[in-house]
């Protein structure tokens, strides 16, 4: 899906550079290095001479035409959330200019100039923590 959302180019380093296992998320904002979380850490994307990627409009427009699979209608809903489902689970938080408020939430959102990129992914043992505290209250 990553492969859908995002330029040859940008696809290209991150695939090289990245275990895709590892990649949480992808924050793209017009003008600003493009930022991944690899398993918790930031990291600035960067060419092979070491230049910050800047991300340009027309890879947010990639990212709303592929996850929105070119039709904004289908997920009008989910932009009045600022957000948008693709397909496999990922999560696309959008960030804009708010189009008027109708009963304490959005109409909608226009001139978006960021996309987050939430890539789902196991967490081992995740309530390990707590699973004896719930076994011992008879919850489980």
């Amino acid at each position: 899906m990553i492969k859908q959302l995002l330029s040859s180019e940008v696809y290209a380093i991150i695939s090289q550079r990245v275990n895709q296992k590892d990649l949480h998320e992808i924050r793209i904002r017009i003008g600003c290095p493009i930022v991944l979380n690899v398993q918790g850490v930031k990291v600035c994307l960067k060419d092979q001479s070491g230049k910050l990627i800047i991300a340009r409009r027309e890879d947010i427009e990639r990212v709303i035409n592929a996850a929105s699979r070119h039709s904004l209608y289908t997920v009008e809903k989910q932009l009045k959330q600022a957000f948008i489902t693709a397909e496999n689970g990922y999560r696309i938080g959008l960030s804009g200019e708010v189009v008027g408020e109708v009963y304490g939430g959005l109409r909608s959102l226009k001139n978006i100039y960021s996309v987050n990129i939430r890539i789902p992914h196991l967490i081992q043992n995740c309530s390990a923590s707590i699973f004896g505290f719930l076994k011992e209250k008879g919850e489980v």
